[in-house]
């Protein structure tokens, strides 16, 4: 990708794959956060071989299934996975409901 950039007029950039190498091990990883970031930097160095470059990254939303197991989730939900489902639909179903410009409490 570095060698690339070089002539490129655009690069997509998966977030996912970037930071954690894929969909599943963002899902499952235990990475820390200065881990994380230091991922990140390859976006920084892209600008730096290529500053006209136009980076275009994207990351996905983890589901939140609607129930409690921890065999394809993180060990966490095994506990609170429907817990966190629940949340969410009603975080999402506050910010659906505007009242006068601001979202609802639930």
């Amino acid at each position: 990708m570095l060698e690339q950039v070089r002539t490129a007029d655009y690069a997509i950039l998966s977030i996912d794959q970037l930071v954690y190498g894929g969909i599943v091990p963002s899902r499952l990883h235990r990475l820390t956060e200065a881990a994380c970031m230091e991922r990140l930097t390859l976006a920084r160095q892209l600008k730096e071989i290529n500053p006209s470059v136009k980076l275009l990254a994207f990351n996905l939303i983890m589901r939140a299934p609607a129930y409690s197991s921890s065999e394809e989730e993180p060990d966490y939900y095994a506990l609170y996975g429907a817990e966190l489902c629940e949340r969410g639909e009603a975080a999402r179903s506050a910010s659906n409901r505007m009242d006068g410009g601001r979202a609802v409490s639930v």
